[in-house]
């Protein structure tokens, strides 16, 4: 059996690697550390360059469209954007969003996840509640994670979580 480390999407960051820990501000101007998120249940984490644009807003919509499931299944949903806290407080309000808006201004916590933001990259990540990350999709201007995608994992994670008693 081959025992090589499989990257998914050409992605140094591994499926199954423990996440990095971080602290963000939110649009309330509260420090929030990653952790405090994935404790409580499993977390769909977005980092996109920007919360603008028909990309990131059909995403959003369709993670609106379903949100009722992920709230039943315990999932935070944690968006993380170069864009400024002002910003993303406006975007928040009018559009009606009720996800999790951080700013990473400088691209630190990106680069940590080994992402390439100025260069429009954007990854969806599962991360379990015990920080594991389970799930990792990255691309640059091209295909999204659905929600129904993400939710048909989500799932099997709980199925799993389950019968493991965990």
């Amino acid at each position: 059996m081959d025992k090589t480390p499989r990257y998914n999407s050409g992605m140094r960051t591994l499926v199954g690697e423990s996440a990095a820990e971080f602290r963000l501000p939110d649009t309330e101007g509260n420090l929030r550390q990653f952790r405090e998120f994935h404790e409580t249940g499993p977390v769909v984490l977005l980092f996109l360059p920007s919360v603008y644009g028909w990309r990131p807003r059909w995403q959003f919509w369709s993670l609106l469209r379903h949100y009722d499931r992920f709230v039943q299944l315990g999932v935070e949903i944690v968006v993380i954007s170069t864009d400024s806290l002002p910003e993303l407080r406006i975007y928040q309000i009018r559009k009606g969003f009720p996800f999790v808006f951080l700013s990473d201004r400088s691209g630190n916590v990106a680069t940590q996840y080994e992402l390439q933001l100025w260069r429009a990259e954007t990854a969806t990540m599962i991360v379990t509640s015990r920080g594991i990350i389970d799930y990792l999709h990255r691309t640059r201007f091209g295909r999204r994670s659905s929600a129904r995608a993400l939710l048909r994992h989500l799932m099997k994670l709980d199925q799993q979580e389950r019968l493991s008693g965990r």
